[in-house]
């Protein structure tokens, strides 16, 4: 990643989010902290604690919404991208998404990383040590595996995949005989499942030459839920988000029920995206 655009609005939260951004981007890459204002732009007031979290440039710009805002900043300086902190009222006991971050994740064509403290980690950890990654089917999971996969290759990063049983098998689809032993062995989902995950893993090895740590776990409940317990001791979740007129309407109930119950920060990677600096 060359370019992060994080939204700061001054809070903890928000605050927490820009120094995770910087450790999560590394040294050669710029962080940019941006707060959206309805009225004239002026120097922010969290300005000088913005510079000593390691933001390489701190400004305001004007705005009635927030994430209309950081999209256009974004936009502006081809960001690799956005980040914003989960406030209090977006996750824990209120299962709720805020309305900025709902907007960014419905509407950004570049990924969207929304920051919570990992459960029992520390922010001040040197980035994340192990990125879970949701495998479903689709231009959406092929836009999440390439980004995870590569940032966890440059930075040295061990990589989960994970995957509802049940599901259809991503790599082919099913045929006779698969249906046949679904309908005979109750066990066979999660054998399809874990035959499927092995290809995928010796797949990105094989693409990495070699530099790519990755294993795999086949869940057993639903998808959204298996995510969740994925970020039970995982650092980073990746997720893949479907293009459409229907996903720039709504947060599918898959989506915000991982967002909003997490234990880690998420990316959200829009289907266009299919490579990560």
């Amino acid at each position: 990643m060359a370019t992060l655009v994080v939204g700061v609005d001054g809070s903890a939260e928000s605050l927490a989010a820009l120094s995770w951004a910087v450790s999560l981007a590394g040294a050669e890459a710029t962080v940019v902290a941006v707060e959206v204002v309805p009225g004239d732009v002026a120097t922010p007031l969290w300005a000088e604690a913005a510079r000593s979290a390691g933001a390489g440039e701190v400004r305001q710009t004007a705005g009635d919404e927030v994430s209309s805002g950081l999209l256009s900043v974004a936009d502006e300086l081809h960001a690799d991208g956005v980040v914003v902190g989960a406030h209090r009222g977006e996750g824990g006991g209120t299962r709720s998404l805020g309305r900025a971050t709902a907007h960014l994740v419905r509407h950004a064509t570049r990924p969207v990383l929304v920051h919570r403290t990992a459960s029992g980690r520390s922010d001040e950890d040197d980035g994340p040590a192990t990125v879970a990654v949701g495998v479903g089917d689709g231009a959406a999971t092929e836009a999440a595996l390439r980004w995870a996969a590569t940032q966890a290759v440059a930075r040295g990063l061990h990589l989960r995949l994970v995957r509802a049983v049940g599901r259809p098998s991503l790599r082919r689809p099913d045929s006779v005989f698969d249906l046949l032993a679904r309908t005979i062995d109750p066990a066979a989902p999660r054998q399809l499942a874990e035959s499927d995950l092995s290809a995928l893993a010796a797949e990105l090895r094989r693409e990495s030459g070699g530099a790519l740590s990755v294993d795999w776990e086949a869940d057993t409940g639903g998808a959204a839920a298996g995510l969740v317990r994925a970020t039970a001791d995982a650092d980073l979740l990746v997720v893949g988000r479907h293009a459409g007129r229907l996903t720039e309407r709504l947060v599918s109930p898959s989506l915000h029920h991982v967002l909003t119950h997490a234990n880690c920060p998420v990316v959200v990677v829009p289907a266009a995206v299919t490579d990560a600096g």
